[in-house]
This record gives structure tokens, C-alpha cells and sequence, in this order.
């Protein structure tokens, strides 16, 4: 009864749809003189904004695309399928793959969601790394007080860097378990943040080179070229494009994992670092922080990156060939319009014009040493 019943739900949505499409394209909301068709629509049926908006969205896809809402009526595609179904319909080449991608939206949402941007990567490559950076623009975090004279405090973050952000927040919080206070898990974790905060306050930010330890599946291609096709982050099952999947492999563990069809492992290999804890300390001495012209992050703020690609080349990982670059700079040489040219000693950065700008050390070994080289992941 249950299944019948949101059967039902489902194929009432298509019809609301309808209703809304039309009522947008009359804009029956200027007669009322609201500022937009969600906010009138919020106003009419008790909703709020948020809501209407999700509502909208939905009229739009299935406009855009009748066999969704045919989909829908029928009883084989899902609500919540639908709804990730409308950041594709839009693109040309829906049309030809409609059928597929709509076999591919039979299942959970996760999975859903996953081969969706599998798909825009694979036959929209050039308009990856625009869709990366409009996701990056989208992170924010807000503080509100609220009624219990406490703050909330929300935000959004890319998978990439929610996972630097808890690594570190576990391993501080992991650290204070033995106090035997009976505060919960979340409950630690706001502690570490709290303390995280204080220390880079005081000037104490210390630590071990903490990195998240992620299973991420990809092929090799996508680690060694500018290959369009999405890795997947086991056990949260989110996708990061392949520029991103480059980020994290210019310092991290890399193992070797052959499989025989799609679940059987025949071999992990052992890890193989590329920038070791010896290196990273080296280059810290030698860079003083990020090489970025103008740039003040210091060494426990930065990633190694391999100056003449190595990874790519398979080229050594000596500290002639990498250096220094923080969260904020490390996607921008990771992109086609900028790279690095050189080596460490005579290191430039390539503008998307082709002009280079010199990017000298910016510290010096009596300075790292007097600043005890803060490492990232404190």
C-alpha cells in the first residue's frame, strides 16, 4: 500500500508540474505583485521560498523534457531521481542519451546522482572545470544566534574540502578521548574546532601532516592526463572531477589496486608517498609558505606540487621538482590556463595570457626554524 500510495504521490507531482509551468509562463505572479514565480507561489500555498523554488525546478524539467514526467506517471522514475534528472535535460545532448540516462535513474538517488556526473564529464569535458569552480563559489559558512542564546553555525563545502576539514576535527577530537567526560562525538568535534581556532589565535597552530585517508576509484588516465572521467570516493559515494582527483594525488598515499570485473580486488598494492614528511619539511624551510607571488599562507597552510607534473611524466620526486602552494592557489595550476614553469630555484607562474610572473622563496631557514614550520593538519 505504501508503494501504491507514493505511486500516486508521484504521479500527483507531475500534475502540480503542469500547473506551475503554465502559471509561470502566464507570470499570473505580477497580477499579485510579487518580485517572482516561487515567491508567489510560497505565498499561495503556505510553502516556503525554498520549497516553491524545488517546485519550479521541477515544472521546468519536465517541460523541458516530456518523457520524464512520462517516466514519473508510469511509475518507474522516482521523485528525487527526477529532480537530479533536471540539472541534464537542459544539455544538447540529452536528447541522445535520454533513454540511457533515464535506465541509469531507476536506482537510489546516490547512485543516480553519481553516474549523472559521470555522464556531463564524459560528454561535456571543457565545461568540467567551469562547473567545478561554480561549486566552489557556493561554500559559505553563516553564524546566527538563535533562541537558546547559543549560535548556529551552518555552511556548505566541496567533498574535497569537507574531508580535509573533518580529517583534521577527528584527530583533534580523537585526541581528547581519554578526559573520560562523556561528551558525545559531535560534541568533541565542536570542541576541536573551538581549539583549532584558539591555537591559530595564540599562534599555536602545531601538528602532524593529517591526511584524509580516502579510497578513491578512477581511472588511470584521469590521474596522468586531463581526462574528463569522475573518480568516486568510496563509502560516501560523492564524485570530484578529475582536477581534483590530481589535487589530492600530488600529496597523498597512493596505492596500486587491480581489479577483475567491478568488485573483485586481485591486489592493493603497497602506498606509495610522493612528497615525503622529510621533503615537505625541506621544502618549508626552503619556501617559507606558499609560492604564490604576494601570497603570506605559511608551510602548514600548503600542499607539495610537482612543478614539471611528475605524476603525468613519471618524472622523480626530488625537491628540485615541486614546491609550496596553498588550498587557495594549488586548483588554479591544476587548471589549463595556469602552470608553474622552472624548477624550485627558478620557479614562474604561467598566466592564462602566456606572460610569466616570478615567484622567488619567500622565506629563509633562520625564519622557518624561529616559526617551528606549523604542519597542515594540526
Amino acid at each position: 500500500m505504501l508503494v501504491a500510495l507514493r505511486t500516486t504521490a508521484t504521479r500527483l507531482e507531475v500534475e502540480i508540474a503542469r500547473v506551475v509551468h503554465a502559471a509561470e509562463q502566464a507570470e499570473v505572479w505580477r497580477t499579485s505583485g510579487a518580485t517572482s514565480i516561487e515567491v508567489w507561489l510560497a505565498a499561495e500555498t503556505h510553502t516556503t521560498v525554498r520549497s516553491a523554488r524545488d517546485q519550479v525546478r521541477l515544472a521546468d524539467t519536465l517541460a523541458a523534457a516530456p518523457i520524464v514526467a512520462d517516466k514519473m506517471r508510469d511509475g518507474e522514475l522516482s521523485l528525487d531521481n527526477a529532480r537530479l534528472l533536471g540539472s541534464v535535460v537542459g544539455h544538447e545532448a540529452f536528447a541522445n542519451d535520454a533513454a540511457d540516462l533515464l535506465e541509469l535513474a531507476t536506482g537510489a538517488p546516490r547512485d543516480t546522482k553519481r553516474e549523472l556526473e559521470r555522464w556531463l564529464a564524459a560528454v561535456d569535458a571543457k565545461g568540467e572545470a567551469e562547473r567545478e569552480e561554480a561549486l566552489r563559489l557556493k561554500r559559505h559558512l553563516t553564524f546566527t544566534p538563535n533562541s537558546d542564546g547559543m549560535v548556529d553555525v551552518k555552511g556548505v563545502l566541496t567533498v574535497e574540502d569537507a574531508e580535509h576539514v573533518k580529517t583534521a576535527l577527528d584527530h583533534i577530537a580523537g585526541a581528547a578521548y581519554a578526559d573520560e567526560t562523556g561528551r558525545s562525538h559531535h560534541t568533541r568535534l565542536a570542541d576541536a574546532l573551538t581549539a583549532l581556532c584558539r591555537a591559530y589565535s595564540a599562534g599555536e597552530v602545531t601538528g602532524g601532516r593529517e591526511r584524509p585517508k580516502l579510497l578513491i576509484t578512477a581511472p588511470f588516465e584521469t590521474i596522468t592526463e586531463r581526462a574528463a572521467a569522475r573518480g568516486v570516493i568510496i563509502g560516501s559515494g560523492a564524485t570530484i572531477s578529475g582536477e581534483a582527483a590530481r589535487r589530492l594525488a600530488c600529496d597523498a598515499e597512493l596505492h596500486r589496486v587491480i581489479t577483475k570485473g567491478k568488485s573483485v580486488v586481485l591486489d592493493f598494492g603497497t602506498s606509495t608517498r610522493f612528497a615525503s614528511d622529510s621533503q615537505f619539511l625541506a621544502m618549508a624551510l626552503r619556501d617559507g609558505g606558499c609560492r604564490w607571488p604576494g601570497c603570506d599562507r605559511p608551510p602548514g597552510w600548503c600542499d607539495a606540487h610537482h612543478i614539471d607534473e611528475a605524476i603525468r611524466d613519471d618524472g622523480p620526486t626530488n625537491l628540485t621538482n615541486q614546491a609550496l602552494l596553498c588550498s587557495c592557489h594549488h586548483p588554479y595550476v591544476h587548471s589549463p590556463e595556469w602552470g608553474l614553469v622552472g624548477d624550485a630555484d627558478d620557479l614562474y607562474i604561467r598566466r592564462p595570457d602566456g606572460t610569466l610572473m616570478p615567484a622567488p622563496p619567500k622565506g629563509h631557514i633562520t625564519d622557518a626554524v624561529q616559526q617551528k614550520i606549523p604542519i597542515r593538519g594540526a
